[in-house]
């Protein structure tokens, strides 16, 4: 048996959870929910398309489950509304591995491959399992969701923030706050400190899931940045680590030079959320380290997803159907 994607060992797990490609992936893919021009995970497939984006329309019932479309146009189960979708057309020698990243993003158990005729053009297209089961109708037109419009991703970022700036200089001896504050609250500030850690962090992990192509592990067991090795997400890290210094995961009492290579950086933001979130190892001693952390990561997720929510927008504009 090969060894298994996610897991490094002789299994299939990965390959039970992941939908396996369509039958014929020289057709071109019917886009209808996060893979649209102007959504998050369009960034993951752009540069393979062979001629740009077709924008048009299909018949049938899209609902939402999980945050994310889905489809069906099933007559029992189908209400036949007027969808806005786009036609990728994928370069031949690179159809295989763009349907691959599609599948890594969609989970099995709510699509399934069928083929579309849309105008004169057969395509592949993610048909929903059940489309009636845990999802439920849209309180806007089905054109108008789009996943980076999502406010979770603000409102998360300015919940933090807004925690942040109520957080100013620390002492690194005493681990106390200097805004006033007495020793009595300084557990429950660390434990504050922990949550907000947790959120951004989940944030993070959610939105490079939509966003890079080798992020596709982190409901798996391990970390959503083992493999990735992506220099457009490293940038975010050279930008939020100023003076080029970064603590070494193996002491985290000391500093070392930013190595070139950036699975460091994942390491580390990783290492304070193993370590010093979920299991609290020496507490107050490294309660510096965290805010300076949870201060670092934050930066770098809001960076990542103004600069994505700007991108999404020029592609949006420049792909739609022009009446």
């Amino acid at each position: 048996m090969a060894k298994c994607k996610n897991c490094g060992k002789e299994c299939n797990c990965y390959e039970e959870k992941n939908l396996k490609p369509p039958v014929n992936i020289n057709l071109p893919f019917v886009a209808y929910g996060i893979f649209r021009p102007g959504d998050i995970s369009f960034l993951i497939l752009k540069d393979y398309l062979e001629v740009d984006p077709i924008n048009e329309s299909i018949i049938g019932d899209i609902r939402i489950r999980d945050g994310v479309l889905i489809f069906s146009n099933k007559e029992a189960e189908s209400k036949k509304e007027k969808i806005d979708v786009y036609i990728l057309k994928f370069k031949e020698d690179q159809s295989d591995k763009v349907y691959n990243y599609i599948c890594q993003k969609e989970p099995k158990n709510l699509y399934e491959w069928g083929e579309i005729l849309v105008g004169d053009k057969l395509c592949n297209v993610l048909y929903s399992k059940d489309i009636n089961n845990g999802s439920y109708d849209f309180g806007c037109e089905p054109a108008s969701y789009y996943t980076i419009e999502n406010k979770y991703w603000k409102e998360v970022l300015k919940l933090v923030e807004n925690e942040l700036n109520k957080i100013s200089n620390f002492n690194k001896e005493t681990n106390f706050l200097n805004q006033g504050y007495k020793v009595d609250f300084e557990y429950q500030y660390f434990l504050k400190i922990q949550q907000l850690y947790i959120l951004q962090w989940a944030e993070f992990e959610r939105f490079a899931y939509f966003r890079y192509p080798q992020a596709n592990s982190f409901f798996r067991g391990n970390s959503i940045f083992k493999n990735i090795n992506s220099k457009g997400l490293s940038n975010y890290f050279d930008f939020a680590l100023k003076n080029d210094t970064i603590y070494n995961i193996k002491d985290l009492k000391d500093h070392n030079k930013l190595n070139e290579d950036k699975k460091l950086e994942f390491s580390y933001y990783n290492s304070l959320r193993n370590n010093i979130v979920h299991s609290g190892k020496t507490f107050l001693d490294d309660y510096p380290k965290l805010v300076k952390g949870l201060n670092e990561i934050h930066i770098i997720v809001k960076r990542l997803i103004v600069d994505t929510e700007k991108e999404c927008k020029e592609l949006k504009k420049k792909y739609e159907k022009r009446n």
